[in-house]
C-alpha cells in the first residue's frame, strides 16, 4: 500500500511538471558588448509582451530570475556571474513565443520564464524566510479613502494616461493584493499588507515616475511621489519596517547552451 501511494505520489509529480505552462519556441543568446562598453542594470521589468511573443532584451541572469520570480533584487542570494568574453558579467537577449494567437498574463509569462531559466540556464534554488527592510502598507491616520466597489464599478477604455514623467492610473474592483502588487514593482522593497481591508476597491491614482530617494527636495516632483500620492489620494502608506519575507537562494546556475 506504502509503495503504491508513493508511485502515485510520483506520478502526480512527474505530470504536474509536464502540464506546467512552457514556450511554444523561446531562444537564448548571449548580449555581446564591445570591450569598452558597459552594460547596465535596471530596476524595471525587461519582460515584454507582444501578442504571442515574450521578449526580454539585455538581461543579465540575475534580472532574468528577478523577473521570472517577481521579487526585489535583495530578495535573491548567491546569483553566480557568469562573465562573457571580456570578463564582463553577461547579458542575454531572450525571444520566446507561447502556443496559439492568444496574448499572455504577465503570471503566466513568468511561469514560463521559470520553466526556461530550470531548462536553459539549469538554474536550480530553494527558498528560505529572512529578515529584510521592507514597506508595511497601513492605513493612514486620516482612515482609508479607496471607494468599495459595485456592480457598476469598470476601469475606463485607457487606464492608464501618462504626460511626461506623470502617471494617472484608474483601477477598479481591485482587491488590495493588486494594489500590493502595483506599487511593489514602483518602489525598492518587498510589501507586506498590514491594512486588513477586504472585499474590492476602485481608485484613480496621480503620481510622478521619479525616484523619490534621487529626486531633489526642492524638485516640483517630489511632492508628487508614488509614496505621498498614495497617502493623500488613497488614504493608505508605506511605513519602513523589516519583517521575514522569502529570498531565493541560489543552489546552482551555468551558462546556457544558445538555440
Amino acid at each position: 500500500m506504502h509503495v503504491r501511494a508513493l508511485s502515485l505520489m510520483c506520478f502526480m509529480g512527474v505530470l504536474s511538471f509536464a502540464a506546467a505552462p512552457a514556450f511554444e519556441v523561446a531562444s537564448v543568446k548571449a548580449h555581446e558588448l564591445p570591450r569598452n562598453a558597459f552594460g547596465f542594470h535596471s530596476n524595471t521589468s525587461k519582460i515584454q509582451i507582444s501578442g504571442n511573443r515574450v521578449t526580454l532584451n539585455m538581461a543579465t541572469l540575475g534580472t532574468l530570475i528577478r523577473d521570472a520570480y517577481d521579487v526585489k533584487e535583495l530578495q535573491i542570494s548567491g546569483v553566480p556571474v557568469l562573465r562573457d568574453q571580456f570578463g564582463k558579467e553577461q547579458f542575454f537577449d531572450v525571444a520566446a513565443k507561447v502556443a496559439g494567437d492568444d496574448t499572455p498574463t504577465m503570471e503566466q509569462v513568468r511561469e514560463m520564464l521559470q520553466k526556461l531559466l530550470a531548462e536553459r540556464f539549469q538554474l536550480k534554488l530553494h527558498r528560505e524566510p529572512r529578515e529584510l527592510a521592507v514597506y508595511d502598507l497601513v492605513v493612514a491616520k486620516g482612515g482609508s479613502k479607496l471607494k468599495p466597489s459595485t456592480e457598476r464599478s469598470s476601469v475606463p477604455a485607457n487606464p492608464v494616461t501618462l504626460d511626461g514623467n506623470a502617471m494617472k492610473f484608474s483601477a477598479a474592483k481591485w482587491p488590495i493584493a493588486d494594489l500590493v502588487n502595483f506599487l511593489k514593482s514602483n518602489v525598492d522593497r518587498p510589501i507586506v499588507d498590514r491594512t486588513d481591508l477586504t472585499g474590492t476597491w476602485d481608485f484613480t491614482l496621480e503620481f510622478t515616475r521619479n525616484n523619490p530617494d534621487v529626486a531633489p527636495v526642492d524638485s516640483p516632483d517630489a511632492d508628487r511621489s508614488i509614496y505621498t500620492a498614495i497617502q493623500d489620494q488613497l488614504g493608505v502608506r508605506l511605513a519602513p519596517a523589516k519583517e521575514a519575507v522569502d529570498v531565493l537562494v541560489i543552489d546552482h546556475a551555468e551558462k546556457p547552451s544558445e538555440n
